[in-house]
């Protein structure tokens, strides 16, 4: 079969699914992966022919798009921050507004040293890149009950604009040589675990716990540093990233624990068995997470050792879709992907923020920061949670399109 007629075929297939353009690079990408033909093959070269021993595969994928299953799924991996990492069904895909999450994380911890110095809440408010021109978008909301203020601090608007995926730039030396010593992130509800690798990929020397409740996704995250390294991509160093199973729901592990750890209220929900700690070795070893005090108590924090401090950052991309917006969404995620990890109930659509709100006073360090990914219709709620926590210079930011996405807050 000629290239091109199998183009056309397969792109009209998927227009009853799909948009005509999406359908279109849909085919391609399945096109370039499988056959390694470019999207202009068909027209530079319209006699080139489908290679006969792919073009079972490709009609079968093809099919399986057409029934509405993610082309990630299909291929196995998406593009994340710049790297290639394993999915699977029964593990959300990563989206792009995700990697301005890692986008505003990475320039909190390349910038910030949050927990070497006392910043003030000006300081704290440009840790993230404005946009050039940007409108005041950011909405600050103060502990104390003071009214919001703005700014206009939007983690890589301009990085977009300029077509440039927020965490493709390369850093220099300089830049990583400013990341905290032994800096340390909580990424909670990590599923693939990509926000934790991007992290540890971007900032050598940086030490990311990753935290979920299913065993399927834990088990996909630990095996991406195998995965980076059979496609000669960055691969931190083998205690860079750990993960552990636990139920956000419930009260902080004691292996995350800092020695001065502030005692907690009564759990959420019931809590669950000891947490298992998964480790990225190859060899699967278990990581040690030390929970041991070093040092004397008179030391500030920027002289206490990590682990006895708590964590320099909280990430969280935590299930936020209302159950009311399952008639809205496409077959492709609505009948592929995890339930699990997207939806909330109508009559509670914060209660994993309570938790993360909850673990982030028992683990932030003082001085830390943490990163939410929200929904766009429960900003100034979701704010005013956090602030009401007891956190200082909680903000919401913006996504591509200008919608609510993030809360960042401070301790």
């Amino acid at each position: 079969m000629l290239l091109s007629e199998f183009v056309r075929r397969s792109t009209r297939a998927l227009t009853g699914l799909y948009p005509e353009a999406e359908a279109s690079g849909l085919v391609a990408m399945l096109v370039e992966e499988v056959t390694g033909f470019k999207r202009y093959t068909p027209v530079i070269e319209p006699r080139t022919v489908v290679p006969g021993a792919k073009e079972a595969f490709l009609q079968e994928a093809v099919d399986r798009l057409a029934a509405g299953e993610p082309i990630q799924y299909i291929l196995g991996y998406a593009d994340f921050c710049g790297l290639r990492l394993r999915v699977a069904p029964g593990v959300l895909i990563p989206r792009p507004e995700t990697e301005m999450l890692v986008a505003a994380a990475s320039a909190v911890l390349s910038t910030a040293s949050p927990c070497r110095s006392e910043r003030s809440a000006a300081e704290s408010r440009n840790l993230l890149p404005a946009a050039p021109g940007a409108s005041s978008d950011a909405a600050v909301i103060s502990s104390e009950g003071a009214q919001p203020v703005f700014s206009s601090a939007s983690p890589c608007h301009s990085e977009r604009s300029a077509g440039i995926s927020p965490c493709h730039s390369e850093r220099s030396a300089a830049e990583s040589r400013n990341l905290l010593p032994a800096a340390r992130v909580l990424d909670l509800f990590t599923g693939s675990g990509c926000i934790a690798w991007a992290l540890a990929a971007r900032h050598p020397g940086l030490q990311v716990t990753g935290v979920d409740i299913s065993p399927e996704a834990l088990a996909l995250a630990a095996s991406q540093r195998d995965y980076l390294a059979s496609r000669h991509q960055p691969v931190p160093a083998a205690s860079a990233v750990t993960f552990l199973r636990a139920d956000i729901l419930s009260d902080p592990p004691s292996a995350l624990l800092p020695a001065s750890a502030p005692s907690l209220s009564t759990p959420v929900a019931p809590a669950a068995p000891a947490p298992s700690v998964i480790s990225t070795k190859a060899e699967g070893a278990l990581a040690v997470i030390s929970t041991k005090a070093v040092g004397r108590a008179e030391k500030s924090p920027a002289e206490e050792p990590s682990a006895a401090r708590g964590f320099d950052l909280i990430t969280a991309n935590p299930p936020y879709v209302p159950e009311a917006d399952r008639a809205q969404m496409r077959p492709n995620v609505l009948e592929h992907e995890p339930a699990l990890a997207l939806f909330v109930p109508d009559a509670d659509p914060l209660r994993f923020y309570r938790a993360i709100a909850r673990w982030a006073q028992a683990l932030l360090a003082p001085g830390g920061h943490g990163i939410v990914e929200i929904h766009e219709a429960y900003g100034p709620a979701t704010a005013a949670l956090f602030a009401a926590a007891g956190f200082s210079d909680v903000r919401i930011l913006p996504d591509f399109a200008g919608r609510d996405r993030f809360v960042v807050f401070s301790r």
